[in-house]
Formats: C-alpha cells, sequence, structure tokens
C-alpha cells in the first residue's frame, strides 16, 4: 500500500526527489488528514453549541440616585455585578492582563508561545509546572466547566477559537471579568469591589486592583479576609507583573507593595425592605432603577421608628407610610409596617398594599363629586339631624348634631350625617363608579356598599387613597403610582375632577393648617368603626403624605384615632420633607366665578334672604335653583298669625321668616333653636282650613304584614295643615301627602318606622314589622 502510494500518487505529481521521502511524507499526510477531519468535526460540534458569553447577573434594585439598595442571587445563587458596558476600569484591566495573559490583544484565543513555554518547564521539571491557558480558555472553561482531561482541553481550545471568532476582545475580557470567582458565592470584578471596597471597580487603585486579580487564582486560599498574609503575597505578585508589562518605576511598584490590604467585608444592602419586596415580586429578574428617594426613605424611617416606640405602649403595632411625588406619582418613600425584621411574620406583612376601612377619609372625594356636578358649593347648608336610614342609623363622631351647616363645616368637622345625605343626593352607583376610577379596588356592586360607603364602607389600601389625594393636589388629574423612577418621562393623566372641585376640596379642607405645618397643606384624617383603623393624609402641591396606623389582626384600640395617632405622624414627615419650612402654595384656577348666595342656606339668594355672603363656583356651571328658605308673608303686631292678601286686617305688614324643611325643625324646635320662624295661617281664612292635632290613622303602631310578594301597608294620616304633610319610612323622606287620602307603602321585610310630619314641626311614628310568610 505504502510503494503503490509513492509510484502511484506522489511520484508522479513531485517528482524523483520525493519518491526517496515518500514513505513518510504519506504517512504525515494521512495524520495531518485526519486530524484536520477530526479538528473540522469537532469545530462543526462546538460551533453549533451556545456561546453566550454574557453572565447571568444578580438581580439589584436601586434607589433614583443611583444607590443600591438591593442585591439578590442570580439564578446560580451567586452574587454577580457585570461591569457597565461602556468601559473596562484601566486599574483592572492592566492587573488581569499582566497576571494572566499578557499576549491576549494578539492571540486568536490560542497563545503559540505560552503553550510552548508550558510544554518546556512541564517537561524539565517532570510535572505540570505551568499551564497555557488564556483568558478566553479559562473564559470557555467557565462557560461549560469539565474535569481536566487531555480531551476537556481540546474542546476548551476550540471554544476558545469560537469566541474569538464571535465576540470582540474587548467583551471577550470583560465576560472574564465578570465570572471571576473573588471569594465564596461572590462572582465578578464588579461584585469583588463593592463587597470588599465598597466601591465600584471604576474606583479601584492600582493595589485593589490587584488583590481582586489574585483572589481568582485560589479564592479559598488567598481570601483576604480570612487569610490576609497570601492574600498579600500573591497581590504584590500580580504588581510585579504588571510592573514589568506596563514599564513602572521600582518607586512605584515599592509604594504600591508597602500599600495594607484594605479590604473589609461591605455585605450587600437590604434597604427600605417592604418597598423592594413588592418590586422584586412584580419584576423577580430585572435590574433597575426604583424611584426611592433615599434621604426622605431614611427621614420617614427614623420618624416611624421613634412613633412605633409610643404606640406600642396604647396597644398599637404597626405603621404604614407612603410619599407620593405629585406630578409623576413616583413613589419617593415606603414604609410596610415599622420593622421588618421584627420577630412574628406580621412584621413584613405589606402596610400600604393591606385592604382597610378608610372611615371619614373618603368624604372629600364625594364633596369633590357634589361640586362638579352641581349639588354643592362650600358655603351650601348640609342638614345634620337624626337620621335613620331603614336599618341604617349614621352618626357624627362625637355624638351631636348641628342643625344646618355649612358644607364647608361639615367636611372640615367630618360630620358623617351630613356626608350620608350628600351621597343619597349624588347617587351611591355613581360615586362607586367615581371611586373605581380613582384606582379605589371596590370589588362589589355599589348595592353591597350602599349609604356607607360615605363612612368608609368599602375597604381601601394606603397607596391607593394616598395616590387618590395625590389626584386632588394635581388638579384632579389621576394616573397611576410609579415604582419606578421615570427621568422625566410622562404618562396621560385622566381628569377625575375638575381643577376647580379640586381646589375648592383642598381650601376646604386646609384652610386653617397653615400653623400647625409651617407650610401650605391641607389633610384629612379617618377612623374606622371599631377604632381599627387610624389614617390621615396630608398634601400639598409637591408631595402627599399618607399614614395608617393599626393592627394587622384587626385588634382594636381606644387610641386608634385618625387626628390622635396618625396625624401628628404625618405632621412630622410633612416637615421632615421640607426642613427649610417651605412649600409650594396652591394656586386657584382661573375657571371661577363668584356667587352671592344665601347666609343661612347656601343657596344663590332670592330677594327673599336677609342676609348673603360670597363663594365660590365653577363659571361653567348653572347656579341652580335659588333660596326657598325665606318667605315673605303678611303678619299683624297683634296676631301670632300670618295672611295673605284675602284676610289680612288693615294694619298688616311684609315680613320675611325661615321655613325650614320638617325634620330640620323638628330637631331645632327639640333644642328650642326655631327662631323667626313662619307663623301658621290664620284659621279663620277661608282659603286655608287647619284642622284638629295629627295623627296617623294607618298602619297602627306595632302592626304585623306578612311579606308575600309584595306587602302592602296603608298609609293614612289626619289632622295638621292639609297642604303641608309630610311622609318618611325610617326617616327617608318620601314626599308630600294629603290629610285624609291614602297611600300605599311596599316596605322589605323587617322592622320600619312611619312617620309623618306637619310643617309646625308636629310629628306621628308608628312601628310596623313586615315578615316573610
Amino acid at each position: 500500500m505504502k510503494n503503490y502510494l509513492v509510484s502511484h500518487i506522489f511520484s508522479p505529481l513531485l517528482g524523483k526527489k520525493i519518491q526517496k521521502r515518500g514513505k513518510w511524507l504519506a504517512i504525515i499526510f494521512l495524520l495531518a488528514g485526519g486530524l484536520t477531519l477530526l479538528i473540522s468535526g469537532l469545530l462543526w460540534i462546538e460551533i453549533n453549541l451556545t456561546t453566550t458569553i454574557a453572565p447571568s447577573p444578580s438581580p439589584r434594585i436601586y434607589a433614583r440616585d443611583g444607590t443600591l439598595i438591593r442585591a439578590d442571587l442570580n439564578d446560580s445563587e451567586e452574587y454577580l455585578f457585570p461591569l457597565p458596558t461602556t468601559e473596562i476600569p484601566q486599574s483592572v484591566q492592566r492587573a488581569i492582563i499582566a497576571a494572566e495573559d499578557r499576549r491576549f490583544w494578539s492571540h486568536p484565543g490560542v497563545d503559540p508561545l505560552a503553550v510552548l513555554r508550558a510544554t518546556y518547564q512541564n517537561l524539565r521539571h517532570g510535572q505540570i509546572k505551568s499551564g497555557a491557558s488564556t483568558i478566553t480558555m479559562q473564559l470557555a472553561r467557565m462557560l461549560q466547566p469539565a474535569p481536566r482531561t487531555f480531551s476537556s482541553k481540546l474542546r476548551e481550545t476550540l471554544r476558545a477559537i469560537i469566541i474569538e471568532i464571535r465576540h470582540s476582545k474587548e467583551d471577550i475580557l470583560r465576560a472574564y471579568l465578570n465570572r471571576l470567582p473573588v471569594g465564596g458565592n461572590l462572582r465578578g470584578i464588579q461584585t469583588g469591589a463593592r463587597y470588599y471596597f465598597n466601591r465600584p471597580a471604576s474606583a479601584l487603585s492600582h493595589d485593589q486592583a490587584a488583590l481582586l486579580a489574585a483572589i481568582p487564582r485560589s479564592p479559598r486560599e488567598l481570601n483576604p479576609l480570612r487569610n490576609p498574609r497570601p492574600a498579600r503575597q500573591r497581590r504584590n505578585f500580580v504588581l510585579s507583573q504588571a510592573a514589568r508589562y506596563y514599564n513602572w518605576s521600582a518607586d512605584v511598584l515599592t509604594a504600591l507593595k508597602e500599600r495594607p490590604l484594605t479590604a473589609e467585608a461591605h455585605p450587600f444592602p437590604h434597604i427600605a425592605p417592604h418597598f423592594t419586596d413588592v418590586i422584586r415580586a412584580q419584576m423577580p429578574e430585572a435590574s433597575l432603577r426604583s424611584s426611592l428617594d433615599l434621604r426622605k426613605q431614611r427621614r420617614v424611617e427614623k420618624i416611624v421608628n421613634s412613633a412605633l416606640d409610643r404606640l406600642h405602649n396604647r396597644g398599637i403595632q404597626h405603621l404604614a407610610v407612603v410619599v407620593l411625588d405629585n406630578q409623576n406619582r413616583e413613589i419617593l418613600a415606603y414604609e410596610g409596617s415599622g420593622n421588618f425584621y421584627a420577630e412574628g411574620t406580621e412584621s413584613q406583612v405589606q402596610g400600604p398594599l393591606a385592604l382597610r376601612s378608610p372611615g371619614s377619609a373618603l368624604k372629600p372625594f364625594l364633596y369633590a363629586l357634589a361640586i362638579d356636578e352641581n349639588h354643592l358649593t362650600p358655603e351650601r347648608r348640609l342638614i345634620d339631624v337624626p337620621t335613620r336610614y331603614s336599618s341604617f342609623r349614621p352618626e357624627n363622631f362625637d355624638r351631636d348634631f348641628y342643625g344646618l351647616i355649612s358644607a364647608r363645616q361639615a367636611l372640615r368637622g367630618s360630620l358623617n350625617i351630613p356626608a350620608v345625605r350628600l351621597l343619597r343626593e349624588v347617587g351611591v352607583e355613581r360615586f362607586h363608579k367615581f371611586m373605581r376610577q380613582a384606582g379605589f379596588q371596590l370589588s362589589g356592586p355599589s348595592e353591597r356598599y350602599g349609604l356607607g360607603l360615605a363612612l368608609g364602607g368599602g375597604d381601601v389600601t394606603l397607596l391607593n387613597l394616598t395616590n387618590a389625594y395625590a389626584s386632588l393636589a394635581d388638579k384632579g388629574r389621576y394616573k397611576p403610582v410609579r415604582w419606578l423612577y421615570s427621568a422625566g418621562s410622562e404618562t396621560s393623566k385622566t381628569s377625575l375632577t375638575s381643577p376647580e372641585s379640586a381646589y375648592l376640596v383642598t381650601d376646604m379642607l386646609g384652610r386653617d393648617h397653615l400653623d400647625e405645618f409651617k407650610l401650605p397643606a391641607s389633610l384629612k384624617t379617618g377612623t374606622s368603626t371599631g377604632r381599627r383603623d387610624a389614617w390621615t393624609v396630608v398634601y400639598n402641591p409637591r408631595l402627599t403624605v399618607g399614614v395608617w396606623t393599626g393592627n394587622f389582626n384587626r385588634r382594636s384600640s381606644q387610641a386608634l384615632i385618625g387626628r390622635q395617632t396618625a396625624k401628628p405622624i404625618a405632621r412630622r414627615i410633612m416637615r421632615a420633607l421640607h426642613p427649610g419650612g417651605t412649600g409650594p402654595s396652591f394656586q386657584k384656577p382661573e375657571g371661577f366665578v363668584e356667587r352671592e348666595v344665601c347666609a343661612i342656606s347656601g343657596r344663590p339668594a332670592s330677594p327673599h334672604c336677609p342676609d348673603t355672603i360670597k363663594t365660590l363656583a365653577p363659571a361653567d356651571q348653572p347656579a341652580g335653583p335659588t333660596c326657598n328658605l325665606h318667605k315673605q308673608v303678611l303678619v299683624s303686631e297683634d296676631s301670632p298669625y300670618s295672611y295673605c292678601a284675602a284676610c289680612a286686617p288693615d294694619d298688616a305688614e311684609s315680613q320675611v321668616f325661615a321655613d325650614y324643611p320638617p325634620l330640620l325643625k323638628q330637631h331645632l324646635a327639640s333644642r328650642g333653636r326655631l327662631t323667626n320662624q313662619l307663623p301658621p295661617h290664620h284659621p279663620d281664612c277661608p282659603y286655608h282650613q287647619e284642622s284638629d292635632d295629627l295623627r296617623l290613622v294607618d298602619p297602627g303602631d306595632e302592626t304585623i304584614y306578612w311579606h308575600s310578594g309584595e306587602a302592602r301597608v296603608p298609609v293614612l294620616a289626619a289632622g295638621g295643615q292639609k297642604q303641608n304633610l309630610h311622609l318618611f319610612k325610617n326617616e327617608d323622606y318620601l314626599g308630600q301627602i294629603e290629610s285624609g287620602e291614602n297611600h300605599w307603602l311596599s316596605p322589605s321585610p323587617g322592622e320600619h318606622e312611619i312617620t309623618v310630619l306637619d310643617s309646625h314641626g308636629r310629628s306621628k311614628t308608628h312601628r310596623v314589622l313586615v315578615k316573610d310568610p
């Protein structure tokens, strides 16, 4: 076979001289060809393998100023902070190149000179004394670790060549630096720089960079915290290599070697854990820049920790705070429950995201909606008298009643009865829809909440509540909250209220808070039924601060009152966030007109109103019906009656009296406050006959009716002023009725009170019970 190859193939091609050596050339040719085929096959296999060199970084969260506030393990259960993609720090680059691969910039992934040197040294000593792995080959081994065998070395070499073909030298070096083991579960030069020196790799000195370049040779034995002496020796060796490679002077090298190891353990931070837990749950693998303002967060935490020490003695265990930037709705500070690391599981509950009863904290939004829908101006008078709607009997916090009170005073005093009456006027379904537009998570239909929605009947979160108030501060514009830094980018906002109603409600809430807060601010408190939750939200044009105090297990406390527990904390936080004692003022929108209204009713003044005041109202809204509280009638000085023109005596004079609604009249009379009341018409007048005392003939008192599809309850009243009888069911006004005429009601099963009332404030009430058959 050999002679055949020489005589028939190589001889004609190569001539006679070649024939003499044909035997050996043929063998070499065959071996080279076989080796080429083998390498080609291996290359084909390796090319089709994944050669992604970018590492899996640790998910990190930064504050808005770029400060690291949280780092998590990557999918390899390691901490790995990659270098920036812009450049590789020069000190690190010099140390690594000098120590590991001096010809890195010129070789194709494999360094032939290094291979020859290593072969010579190993043969000379009879054992492996030196390796020839380049940075690229080491990176290939990191990408796919394998036992140190000849075949794995060959595959490593082939991978190195492929990596060099596919990637730039800069990318290869960066990937290598990002994967270097630097002790324990720390990977990468950037990770080591932050852990050992608490600085980025770009800020490392030459001796610090040399230490990080030294550790990967043996991360356990060269750990500078456990074994400083060998770590320093290896660091100095790296410095010597760099000095020879980069021609440093002897003085420079000596000075660098004399520097002590400055490495210390700097555990990675876990700042604002409640806040970062939410982000990490939403984006588990991302590294991102959050909206958190670290300075504001620390001020809030200091106040919260101090407040909790006092609250614990009063049976209050938890406190949550949210601070929002009104313009872009970024969360600037966030406290979940107090001490995140306290014993027990409740310390890690997300207080701002917990659904709780807001008490009176929803009232400003009801008032804003009522203003927008032309039900209200700040000076309109609302009725505050004992009221009952079926089984629902709202009461004010102080258990008192104020008769007729302005909307401004009712909101500032957080009165419940006027709010419920206003909600009934606006409509539960309409307010329910409005609340959902404001971001509140009301899961049930409006019927589920009923009139109690005005008093906190629907649970909300502190985060949503604070954002809704931020909408008031931002001229009535709503947008979702942001957890990430927006860098000035804007997202669309929707109009929740008009700028005018937002301003009016803000003015109604905040007129007297300037002295208290030392800067312009508006606030609202809230206390849930049973004293389980206490709230305060305070805002100015720039920031909104929401505070909740309570117990996550819903245990009540007599101290859980919004103005007593939450308000002082909100005040301290607002002042701390404005250390100069100044803040922006609310600017009045242009869309206002000034209207003259009755000083008693708050309605647009009629010619009969004795006193008037000025109030602001949105210019695009009609003035509405004029005041009908005051009526002009004829009276005689010697008579307790009023007259019409048909029955007036000669000395009758025109005079204005107040004609209050029946329920209000009854309440004022019971308090001895019914003054300047319209006198009854003269009984002898042929056009105004008044019969005997008021009587409720049907239904009989304590009567039982059976509900079979629809209960028919008859109503028959007699007496009183014939044209002025008013019918109520559970103090729910049903309208006027005629004396002596039958009326029918269809009440639902349960106990009901049927009341008739005349214009003198006289009333009759009978109780009925409707039962299912």
